[in-house]
């Protein structure tokens, strides 16, 4: 009896990689593996473009001496936009102890390179291991605001007549709303003044005749000679009772029920981080100074006003805990107001003590663990931490953020892993946590954010399997243009977090539109020099489509250096939909051992499908890479028949555009393709051990020119007559369930539109 025969077309396969699936449910045009390949729109793919320096490309030398251990140095990068007087684009760039600027307006942004501007953090540290901490940065009214771990805060201001900046150091001020402990009952009147109680009194607006403070009035006094023996409780408010002198009255505050709550405090203003009470009240001894070892880790700005977050509270004397606060600064009309975290009003003041709008002041958010971010994204500031998400927003739906009206919601449990592996997304914020990769989206019927975990469905076997400091160091990026999420991450064995833990080697991307997971493997060309990507920048540039020609380097494993700025390094365009992108890396190369590093900026441009060809010293001779798929199980809804497959006919967009000097193709093409049958093991490497199963078909070339012509010479055109390469091939083998590995071939390029197969012994579908 004749065996059924169907045959079955697969145009779309950008799916992506799917791991939540068995062999059973596994969905159509998605694969279970697959590295180095661009999913495009249309529903090909193609191999991406090697990555290889920017045309043009400067790379600046630091030292070890420059920027501390390089090792352990910190890598952060921030694009400050409107500097100045609002026309000026710049990157900044950390790198341990100092900050580098650049014009991110530049083609070629290593170009860019502003020396002059460079920042060196040593100035604003508290600590000696400062540089091993990214710094936060934000920017607003044309100033860069920058803090960290172990960095004050201070401000920069770029002078556009004399192309230099001013910096200014930002001592954050608060008022004092808590006070001292001084051991009273609230509600009790006391029979001795401690330096402590009378602290507390004064910052709660009594005066005691003190010219150092501008005092004349002894409000103390009047109280003590109306009630001898004894002092005013903390419960007392002063200005409650006043006589026609303004003094306050002792008959009648005594008959006044306060009850057992503390009269309203602030009066004296603190330095956030070194709270010494003696100095501001003149009071010896009233309490010992507070200090903090720590600085806000998080920077915002938001509501025209700059936000801290993220101090690592440990005051040494214990007494406030500053750890749970939110600190956003007074409006600013000028950025000397960036510092200033406080009501402007004496809140204990006779006259005026009102709270007004545009106030400074501090949200705390008791259950908050550390806070990693602080993203303002609609009309709201979300607050990222290790144990949630929280938003911060005017008191009404329509409402913007005021000192008077504001309102704190708890959006998600799930907490973020990073700073820099948050990203905003068009309204959205996609976050990676310990249990997923999650976006922050408005619910379809209340509007409010809520968390959704997108890799729930897709791909959350894979991405469990990342170790967890991998994550952790994560950091990622969007590509508007593109309108695509990644991340780049370094998952080796011998990766630890703390040796060189912002070099990466893989980058996870998410497809918006396709709604589709896949990876990059970035393969350096030395394996102790690099080159290595560290980050991402958008460039403001127009187009980063470029490819280097050969070139000769300038030393052993050196990078090429361009003679001056305005140099091109000439070569072909890259293909359109891989290097047409606003995004570049930021590129380390070692060299001379350890002691220094080049830096520069990177992207996918190479059309000879390899890593890095420039530092190797021109086209074809940087890092191989591999870019494969392994499609998904094709059962044809039918898992008790044996299949087998009488033709494959794979299709492919024909890139072979002429002929070279040795009238070897220019852009060729490969292809290869392995069947595998009954669910059998399959590996990212090839060959693969197929011996156990004997599961696995012998590889072949998919992509075949099938109509021959033979060129005058090199300057001929390429005369093949068709745009779409399809060949017909036999395949062996067969079983109830069919897979395959297609991949590339070495320096070639490939863009896959498809196949076709004819399946025999399979139930009709």
């Amino acid at each position: 009896m004749a065996q059924a025969q169907t045959n079955k077309e697969y145009r779309t396969f950008v799916k992506g990689l799917i791991t939540e699936a068995t062999a059973l449910t596994f969905p159509e045009n998605a694969s279970l593996d697959e590295a180095n390949f661009v999913l495009n729109r249309d529903g090909s793919r193609q191999r991406r473009l090697g990555m290889d320096y920017e045309v043009g490309y400067l790379p600046t030398t630091i030292t070890a001496v420059d920027v501390g251990t390089l090792a352990d140095a910190a890598i952060s990068l921030f694009k400050w936009t409107n500097a100045g007087d609002g026309t000026y684009n710049f990157w900044v760039l950390q790198v341990g102890k100092k900050l580098f600027f650049g014009n991110a307006a530049s083609t070629a942004i290593s170009s860019g390179y502003l020396s002059a501007l460079t920042i060196d953090l040593s100035t604003y540290s508290t600590h000696a291991d400062y540089y091993k901490y990214p710094v936060s940065m934000a920017s607003g009214k044309g100033h860069l605001f920058v803090t960290g771990k172990y960095i004050n805060p201070f401000n920069v201001h770029y002078n556009s007549g004399a192309g230099t900046t001013t910096k200014e150091s930002m001592t954050l001020k608060i008022r004092d709303l808590v006070g001292v402990n001084d051991g009273t009952l609230v509600g009790l009147d006391q029979t001795t003044l401690t330096a402590a109680h009378k602290y507390n009194l004064k910052n709660q607006g009594w005066r005691s005749a003190d010219a150092v403070l501008g005092e004349y009035y002894d409000d103390i006094a009047y109280w003590l000679a109306a009630w001898p023996g004894t002092y005013p409780a903390n419960n007392k408010i002063p200005a409650s009772a006043l006589t026609a002198n303004y003094e306050p009255d002792p008959v009648k505050l005594r008959r006044i029920p306060f009850g057992e709550v503390n009269a309203p405090r602030g009066r004296f203003v603190l330095d956030l981080f070194n709270r010494d009470r003696a100095t501001v009240s003149n009071i010896a001894g009233c309490a010992t100074t507070e200090t903090e070892s720590g600085r806000p880790e998080a920077l915002a700005f938001y509501a025209g006003r700059v936000w801290y977050a993220g101090v690592q509270s440990n005051p040494s004397d214990g007494e406030f805990n500053i750890a749970g606060h939110i600190f956003f600064s007074q409006l600013l009309e000028t950025a000397h107001k960036a510092n200033l975290c406080y009501q402007e009003a004496d809140p204990t003041s006779y006259e005026i003590s009102d709270l007004v709008a545009t106030d400074g002041g501090a949200i705390r958010i008791p259950e908050i663990g550390k806070v990693h971010r602080m993203v303002n994204i609609r009309n709201s500031l979300v607050i990222f931490a290790d144990n949630g998400v929280w938003d911060i927003s005017g008191s009404g739906a329509d409402e913007g953020f005021s000192a008077t009206g504001y309102q704190v919601k708890k959006i998600s449990s799930v907490g973020s892993l990073s700073p820099q592996s948050i990203v905003e997304v068009e309204g959205y914020i996609f976050y990676p946590s310990f249990s997923g990769i999650y976006v922050l989206a408005p619910n379809q019927v209340t509007g409010l954010l809520e968390a959704i975990n997108i890799t729930e469905t897709t791909i959350q076997k894979a991405y469990l399997a990342v170790p967890t400091i991998s994550k952790v160091y994560s950091v990622g990026n969007y590509d508007s243009i593109n309108k695509k999420v990644s991340w780049l991450y370094n998952d080796d064995a011998t990766y630890d977090g703390v040796s060189y833990k912002y070099w990466y080697k893989k980058e996870l991307i998410f497809d918006t539109v396709l709604k589709a997971f896949y990876r990059y493997e970035i393969v350096p060309a030395n394996a102790t020099q690099g080159p290595w990507v560290s980050g991402y920048i958008p460039s403001s540039a127009t187009s980063v489509e470029y490819t280097v020609n050969t070139i000769v380097a300038g030393g052993s494993g050196n990078p090429v250096v361009a003679t001056n700025p305005t140099q091109v390094i000439a070569g072909s365009t890259a293909q359109p939909g891989r290097g047409s992108t606003l995004l570049k890396y930021i590129t380390f190369v070692m060299n001379n051992g350890t002691t220094s590093v080049d830096i520069t900026f990177s992207h996918y441009k190479a059309t000879s499908f390899k890593d890095w060809d420039t530092y190797a010293g021109g086209v074809g001779l940087g890092a191989n890479y591999d870019s494969f798929l392994i499609t998904g199980y094709e059962l044809l809804e039918d898992t008790m028949r044996n299949k087998q497959v009488v033709y494959l006919v794979p299709h492919f967009a024909r890139t072979e555009t002429g002929y070279n000097s040795d009238m070897t193709y220019k852009t060729p093409s490969g292809c290869y393709i392995r069947t595998m049958w009954d669910f059998c093991s399959y590996g990212n490497t090839d060959p693969f051990d197929g011996s156990l199963s004997g599961k696995w078909g012998t590889p072949f070339q998919a992509y075949r020119l099938l109509k021959p012509y033979i060129p005058s010479g090199p300057s001929d055109g390429f005369k093949y007559g068709y745009d779409i390469v399809s060949t017909k091939n036999r395949v062996r083998g067969g079983g109830k369930a069919f897979s395959m590995r297609i991949y590339s071939e070495a320096g070639k390029d490939m863009h896959l539109l498809g196949w076709g197969v004819k399946f025999e012994g399979a139930t009709i579908v």
